[in-house]
C-alpha cells in the first residue's frame, strides 16, 4: 500500500490520536499533513521487516507533533519593558559572554534582544529569528557586528 492511500484510509484515526495533544482540529490536520510530507520524503527508509507501515507512520507523526510542542514551549512574548527588566536583573557589567562585550553598549533594542536570546538564554540563530520575526540572515549579521566589537 502506498503512503498516500494509507494516509487517506487512516486520516481520521490519526487525527483522533493527536487531537488530545494539540487541542485544535485544524492544527491536528496540519500536523498530520506535515507528517505525511516527512513520510514521503523518508519512504526509502521504511523497512517492513522492522515495523508495520502504521507503526512507522505513527512514529513520524508523533515526532512531528512533539517537534511542534517543543517549539511552542520555546516561544516567548518579548515585550520591551519585560526585556529591559530581565536585562537589569540578569546582566551585570562583569558578564563575560563575548569577551569584553557588554549588553549596555548596544543602543538598538533589537540588538539587545538578539544578544540576550542568543548568549544569555542560549537560543539558536533559527529560534532567535523566529522569536523576533527577523530573517536568519539579519540575526547572523547582527551577531557578526557584535563579534567585530569584541
Amino acid at each position: 500500500m502506498s503512503i498516500e492511500s494509507f494516509y487517506r484510509a487512516s486520516k481520521s484515526k490519526f487525527i483522533r490520536k493527536i487531537l488530545p495533544i494539540v487541542k485544535d482540529q485544524t492544527l491536528a490536520e496540519d500536523l498530520l499533513h506535515d507528517a505525511l510530507i516527512r513520510a514521503i520524503e523518508r519512504e526509502s527508509t521504511y523497512d517492513p521487516k522492522r515495523a508495520s507501515e502504521e507503526t512507522w507512520f505513527r512514529c513520524i507523526l508523533f515526532s512531528t507533533v512533539w517537534d511542534w510542542k517543543r517549539l511552542q514551549r520555546k516561544q516567548l512574548d518579548i515585550v520591551e519593558t519585560d526585556l529591559e527588566d530581565l536585562l537589569d536583573e540578569v546582566l551585570t557589567p562583569s558578564l563575560e559572554l563575548m569577551g569584553d562585550l557588554n549588553i549596555n553598549e548596544f543602543k538598538n533594542v533589537v540588538h539587545k534582544k538578539v544578544f540576550y536570546l542568543r548568549f544569555v538564554l542560549g537560543y539558536t540563530v533559527q529560534e532567535v529569528s523566529s522569536l523576533l520575526e527577523l530573517s536568519e540572515e539579519n540575526v547572523r549579521k547582527i551577531l557578526q557586528r557584535m563579534r567585530k566589537r569584541c
